[in-house]
């Protein structure tokens, strides 16, 4: 996997969790030597961390020190773990993978990497053409990803396995709604480049009663100076829930791109599992959620949404409905989706 396991937990880690209940498996990821942002995930699989020089894998001939370090790590690792198979998750890794390696590989894409990484886009594009030629299995975590790559490298055999979201389901009772004078926003998530600061400080000038909470790791772009703004940094996961517990609403106020457009939000489904009402920025890969999301697509919406939502008398969807949606959207669910592709 491409991030530390002390990451905030995404697609790989909740993935890596689920095989290891059925296959014996061994994540392989470098370690981040800078451990500010970072929480401390539970050990519930064996973990190989590959620990590079810091501060060189931007430097021009430099890098390439370290590419033999993980290159080198990794051969040894399939050597003596000798592996039926080796999940990847980012397109360079097929490098590391010996030219005599006769096992399967499978490639789970959750990002549009090519937009993500444009400085070297003909580099992943190159890795990434060769990685799926090569994998048995490719998987992509959203329809956009898997018309992208179908289109990109003219290959079909596409299987889509989308994101879930971490159970168990928190039995919460749905509250009669107060409305205070004062409301408080919380967004759960790495914050990154591609969260819309512009539509939280201009949301501020205009409603003076208006209070965010950010919870997560702060990675990129603009951090926001206003008293009304926490950054409340890495929470574990446990304990999100009595951090948000009196928020009004859930937010994912992200700028709409082509990284965003091909990303099915893990965030949408734990905001759903905390039974609150979630205001989100639109785009079409996410508008299967429409029944428990105010979207909207300009900033004037976003404010005209958010007063539709205080106004209402209940939250948008019932706790049946979440419980129903949930059911079918687990993390559990995803893994014995793989786990039938593996077995095929």
């Amino acid at each position: 996997m491409n991030v530390d396991w002390d990451w905030i937990k995404q697609r790989p880690h909740f993935i890596a969790e689920g095989l290891a209940t059925k296959n014996e498996i061994k994540v392989i990821y470098q370690y981040r030597y800078q451990r500010d942002g970072l929480q401390n995930n539970d050990r519930t699989v064996p973990l190989a961390p590959i620990y590079v020089i810091p501060k060189i894998d931007n430097l021009k001939y430099f890098n390439r020190i370290n590419l033999f370090i993980k290159k080198n790590f990794v051969e040894r690792q399939i050597k003596n773990f000798k592996p039926n198979i080796i999940y990847l998750t980012y397109p360079t890794q097929i490098y590391s993978i010996p030219d005599d390696y006769d096992g399967k590989i499978v490639y789970d894409c959750m990002d549009d990497h090519l937009a993500i990484n444009n400085e070297s886009r003909e580099s992943i594009f190159k890795a990434e053409k060769i990685l799926v030629q090569r994998a048995n299995i490719v998987i992509t975590s959203s329809k956009s990803l898997r018309n992208k790559l179908e289109n990109r490298y003219n290959i079909s055999r596409i299987s889509i396995v989308r994101n879930g979201f971490n159970g168990p389901i928190l039995k919460i009772k749905q509250q009669q709604l107060k409305r205070n004078k004062h409301l408080t926003l919380a967004y759960i998530g790495t914050i990154s480049h591609w969260f819309d600061t512009e539509v939280i400080k201009k949301s501020l000038k205009e409603i003076p009663e208006l209070n965010y909470l950010l919870i997560g790791p702060f990675d990129a772009g603009e951090r926001i100076s206003d008293p009304r703004v926490n950054y409340m940094g890495t929470v574990n996961h446990n304990q999100l829930f009595n951090k948000i517990k009196n928020v009004d609403a859930l937010i994912m106020p992200f700028q709409v791109n082509q990284i965003i457009e091909s990303v099915d939000p893990v965030k949408l489904y734990e905001y759903i599992n905390f039974n609150k009402d979630i205001l989100s920025v639109e785009y079409d890969e996410i508008e299967r959620f429409n029944s428990f999301v105010y979207f909207y697509k300009t900033y004037e919406n976003y404010i005209a949404q958010l007063k539709e939502l205080m106004q209402a008398k209940s939250i948008k969807y019932t706790d049946a409905d979440r419980k129903e949606f949930l059911e079918k959207n687990s993390w559990l669910e995803r893994v014995r989706e793989v786990n039938s592709l593996l077995e095929k």
